[in-house]
């Protein structure tokens, strides 16, 4: 017997309609609460039929794409080295540090090293010019030419070393020239106070009478007005002294400051030291301190007025004076004038019949526009530029002529590049009388630094075919009255 099986059946169209129907609703419930997850976080949906990219990420400064991770902003600059021992120049710099394909260029800090040694004055490369020692004693002269006690010398109240200041850091001391022989000095040589004063702006740079750190000295020992032969420190330290700033007073690059030097002795008029410094007669200043006569420039100051400031005057007897004094910084930079004698009236030659020139070796690459010389005479003065053996450029001086002292000066055709470390000369010569001499660098024997005057070279004579050092005192003692123009 067969069992038959029983079943209900649907409809097979109907049934298949309905399922779908049910999937579909289910599979578009899925897609909103899966669309509504993604819009939770305050995301934008792009509309599907936009048919838009999503945003490509900005790149990154100094890239040209996204992947592109691009140049960073340069680096500073490595600061300049300071300069071997040696004379004045210019500063050298760090240079500027590498910039991404299109990102920020690095700028590079200037460096603080300084052709010639510890420090160099700006706007010339070379000696100095002078004529002859211009001094006078410190005592109580209530006008130039009043005398102290005991010396036919005329005197003043005050000397005023003027100077814009080339080194940022602390005065530790300075080294100034002074005069001690009896007529020049006096009883135990009085004392010193040194008093480092602000400048007052002025298109004069006058000391204000604001002091901003001292020195007083001691008595300087004399015996009757001269240098005890027992000295403990030698004839330096009579002569040449350092006096140093118990408290160093911090110094900016770019301002003007002032030494101003009175006789702080009860008795100043029997108790004094004469202060020492070249003197000039055609014109005030030093042109590698630039053309501004404040940037290196002495004063002599009678009548004391109020606020401790003085009557103060550029000529010093008859002289322009530039103070041979040399600043000694903290950080080991030091810069100044050292020359101490001018041999005008030892040594001078005559160029038309003894070729003369400097021989030097710069400390660090200095560029050169033009030269300028000085002596006296009438005739055409010549200066020839040789780099070894090398004539590198020749140029006609051009300038006042006649007896009296005068510098005459020309621009090279191009500027020239002096290298540091080779070997340079310059070289004068003249078609007719023309009488120079040389100055006495005091850093050879008398304790100051190299970086306060030319050290980097010493002048020669030309002799039957041959050079000699031509010196004052010493080996590589002296230097030509010259000093280039520079970039």
């Amino acid at each position: 017997m067969r069992l038959i099986e029983t079943r209900t059946r649907f409809p097979r169209t109907r049934w298949f309609s309905t399922t779908r129907l049910i999937w579909t609703f289910a599979l578009l419930l899925l897609a909103a609460l899966l669309l509504s997850s993604c819009g939770g976080n305050g995301a934008t949906t792009p509309s599907a039929a936009s048919n838009v990219s999503p945003a490509t990420p900005a790149a990154p400064t100094g890239a040209t794409s996204a992947s592109d991770p691009g140049t960073p902003a340069g680096s500073n600059g490595t600061a300049g080295n300071t300069g071997a021992t040696g004379s004045s120049g210019t500063n050298s710099s760090g240079s500027n540090g590498s910039s991404g394909s299109s990102g920020t260029s690095g700028s590079g800090n200037s460096g603080s090293g300084n052709n010639g040694g510890n420090a160099v004055a700006t706007g010339g490369y070379g000696a100095g010019f002078g004529d002859d020692l211009s001094n006078g004693p410190l005592c109580s002269a209530t006008s130039p030419g009043g005398t102290c006690s005991g010396s036919p010398i005329d005197g003043f109240t005050a000397a005023d070393v003027s100077f814009l200041n080339l080194v940022g850091s602390t005065l530790q001391s300075v080294q100034i020239y002074i005069q001690e022989h009896p007529g020049y000095a006096g009883g135990n040589g009085g004392s010193w106070l040194i008093q480092l004063q602000s400048d007052d702006g002025s298109s004069n740079h006058y000391p204000t009478g604001t002091v901003l750190a001292s020195i007083t000295t001691s008595n300087f020992g004399y015996s009757g007005g001269d240098c005890p032969s027992s000295h403990p420190e030698g004839a330096i330290a009579c002569n040449w002294p350092t006096f140093t700033f118990a408290n160093p007073p911090a110094l900016t690059a770019g301002s003007y400051y002032h030494l101003v030097i009175t006789n702080a002795d009860p008795s100043p008029n029997t108790n004094f030291t004469s202060i020492d410094w070249i003197g000039r007669s055609d014109a005030p200043g030093q042109p590698r301190f630039g053309s501004n006569v404040a940037n290196w420039q002495g004063r002599v100051g009678t009548s004391a007025m109020s606020g401790g400031t003085f009557n103060w005057t550029q000529s010093d007897f008859g002289y322009y004076a530039t103070p041979v004094v040399a600043l000694n910084f903290s950080n080991g930079q030091s810069f100044g004038f050292d020359y101490i004698e001018s041999e005008v009236n030892t040594s001078p030659k005559d160029i038309s019949s003894t070729a003369v020139r400097e021989n030097f070796k710069p400390s660090s690459s200095v560029t050169v526009t033009g030269v300028q010389f000085r002596g006296r005479g009438s005739g055409t003065v010549t200066a020839s530029l040789y780099a070894g053996t090398s004539l590198v450029e020749s140029v006609t001086l051009n300038g006042s002529s006649g007896s009296s002292s005068h510098v005459v000066s020309a621009n090279f055709a191009s500027a020239h590049t002096l290298t540091a470390g080779q070997q340079y000369y310059i070289q004068f010569s003249a078609s007719g009388s023309f009488t120079t001499w040389i100055l006495r660098d005091g850093s050879v024997q008398y304790g100051f630094p190299a970086s306060a005057g030319f050290g980097d070279g010493w002048a020669e004579y030309q002799s039957g075919g041959a050079w000699s050092d031509w010196s004052a005192g010493a080996t590589h003692d002296g230097d030509l009255q010259f000093v280039f123009t520079t970039q």
